[in-house]
């Protein structure tokens, strides 16, 4: 995240956690200062697989959604981000069950297979 941080791409998280546990969390591990935008589920009126809240996150940080790349570990979460019409890379998560991920633009197994320059080719349209 220091690196996306320290290369100036703007980050963001859309979560359906509530704001009290997406705090704890952030406070927990001092990441907090990294966004530029927090969404919880709590300030939008659909859940996903709806894009209400990826769409909300993009306007909050003044981003067309064709420029925003997700990073998802549900099926639910991928169809919200590519009703969107944001490019989505899906982190298999051992913990998040046997996920459908078939939609996403990419799947991965570790966040150390996404790079600055990954990612920088991904927001080209």
């Amino acid at each position: 995240m220091t690196k996306l941080f320290n290369n100036e791409f703007l980050i963001a998280l859309a979560t359906s956690a509530p704001h009290e546990q997406i705090d704890y969390i952030l406070n927990a591990f001092d990441i907090k200062h990294f966004f530029n935008s927090i969404t919880s589920g709590e300030d939008v009126s659909m859940g996903k697989p709806n894009p209400e809240i990826f769409l909300t996150t993009a306007k909050s940080v003044g981003v067309e959604p064709k420029s925003c790349i997700v990073i998802e570990d549900s099926f639910n979460g991928i169809t919200a981000a590519k009703n969107a019409g944001m490019k989505c890379i899906a982190y298999k998560n051992p913990n998040s069950g046997n996920q459908d991920l078939s939609k996403a633009d990419m799947i991965i197994t570790s966040f150390e297979e996404i790079s600055l320059n990954l990612l920088r080719g991904f927001s080209t349209p």
